[in-house]
């Protein structure tokens, strides 16, 4: 019985790649007609694919599409010369060399059209050849390739008009339009998003992220365009998306926004409805090392300022909120409570529970924001500051000796002042007066009493006056 050789020994093939040096040689010199005699001699022109081969290694198809030879690659591929053997898809060859006779050849003779590599099918700017290879059943949508493509080469109009024509016919083409467009908002690149909305990318869309997005994390979340530009305030593609209400959850969208112009222009077009949740995102990014440009509280007051009264949230979602804020730069922090401190914008209540802890309050007190506590004064102090104010007008020994020489009244005359505020002055200074029924007693001849005037004590004294003077 005669069994057929192995698919890798087949007739033409070799072990050895030193046996290939000299067929190589001839090809890469163009020697057609010696290369001819080469395969008449049925001497092998193809290594085996079971050979492991170190270092650069170029075959003689790959010499001849790199090369640019026609007669040769017809010569090899018309002998019996093996595609399916090739280290590296011949198509791509010709592709990069831009030798669309070869690609037609190698077509004709079975390459494999799914072997082709997508970026440098792409490369080729021939809406043609996308048509083509689609036609054979290749996915171009593999990999992302085509999303890549239509994101790193704004230059490539073909590809984009061949998208515009065929989206609608394939899903997942449409899908790589609005990848695209994403990175494009990402990147701030005008003339991308110009050329993905001509050719029909949905920017509101929910795609995975281009660059750091991944198909096999089924928690990844997804995004627009449209959140993409509220994150970047990039109004002027905002204003060329149209965002419409009924398919976006515009809360999510002041959530992510993250400059005063972003903020007005969706209040164009709906207003902010849980400012609590709104204010609990934005409040995040206080202190964050990357947001020290104060954009969150620039996003923040725009919210604030819709004329909308915030009057609902539960406690712990506050504390949350508080905890964040003490997050910030005093001068954001100094901001954002003067706005919420109004009340046609936060409630006292709500303000007063995100203000209430000690670590707030004390940041208030330095930023000024609240003065400082009043502590009630003692009688002893109200007792010293009332002795401060009268004993620089008042001599208290000549005080003593007046109110015993005559009636308090004729006295508080000689001072131009009430009895009633004489007698405050004696109280104060503790100078002893004439009890009720002194000089009745004393014009009878009764003995009456005088008590003496006694120094004050030390305590209740000014630190300024000298107790000589008592």
């Amino acid at each position: 019985m005669i069994c057929s050789p192995p698919a890798d020994h087949r007739k033409g093939t070799t072990d050895r790649v030193e046996e290939l040096q000299e067929l190589h040689s001839l090809c890469q010199r163009g020697m057609l007609y010696e290369v001819e005699r080469w395969i008449g001699d049925e001497r092998p022109i193809q290594i085996a694919s079971n050979v492991e081969i170190r270092g650069h290694y170029c075959s003689a198809l790959e010499i001849a599409l790199d090369t640019g030879q026609h007669s040769l690659c017809v010569l090899l591929l018309r002998s019996g010369y093996s595609l399916e053997l090739e280290r590296h898809s011949p198509l791509n060859f010709a592709l990069e060399s831009r030798r669309w006779d070869l690609v037609d050849l190698l077509l004709e003779h079975g390459a494999d059209p799914h072997t082709v590599d997508l970026t440098t099918l792409f490369d080729t700017y021939r809406s043609e050849l996308f048509g083509r290879f689609q036609s054979f059943g290749v996915d171009l949508t593999e990999g992302h390739e085509l999303a890549q493509a239509l994101a790193y080469h704004t230059s490539n109009k073909p590809l984009y008009g061949f998208v515009k024509r065929h989206r609608h016919q394939n899903p997942a083409m449409q899908k790589e339009l609005d990848m695209a467009l994403d990175y494009h908002v990402h990147q701030d690149k005008e003339k991308g998003i110009m050329l993905c909305l001509w050719a029909g990318a949905d920017p509101h869309a929910r795609v995975r992220d281009l660059e750091y997005g991944s198909d096999d994390d089924p928690d990844e979340e997804l995004g627009t365009a449209v959140d993409t530009a509220v994150h970047k305030g990039n109004v002027a593609a905002l204003r060329r998306f149209k965002p419409d209400s009924a398919k976006l959850d515009f809360d999510r969208l002041y959530k992510h926004a993250r400059s005063r112009e972003t903020v007005e222009f969706l209040a164009e077009i709906q207003p902010p409805r849980d400012l609590t949740s709104i204010v609990r995102s934005l409040s995040c990014s206080a202190g964050i090392t990357w947001d020290r440009s104060g954009r969150w509280k620039s996003a923040l007051l725009a919210v604030l300022a819709r004329g909308i009264r915030w009057e609902q949230a539960e406690t712990k979602v506050l504390a949350e909120i508080r905890r964040d804020l003490l997050r910030a730069d005093d001068w954001d922090l100094k901001d954002v409570l003067r706005e919420l401190g109004r009340p046609e914008v936060c409630s006292p209540e709500i303000f007063g529970e995100l203000t209430r802890t000690p670590t707030m309050q004390k940041r208030m007190l330095e930023m000024k924001l609240i003065k400082p506590p009043v502590k009630p004064v003692s009688k002893a102090e109200k007792a010293r500051r009332e002795i401060a104010n009268f004993i620089h007008r008042y001599d208290r020994r000549k005080l003593y000796e007046d109110v015993w020489s005559q009636p308090v009244s004729k006295v508080a005359k000689s001072y131009r002042v009430s009895g009633v505020y004489l007698g405050r002055v004696c109280r104060a200074l503790r100078v002893p007066v004439p009890p009720v029924g002194y000089w009745a007693k004393l014009r009878s001849g009764k003995a009456v009493r005088q008590p003496p005037l006694r120094e004050l004590p030390k305590d209740l004294l000014p630190a300024w006056y000298s107790t000589t003077k008592q």
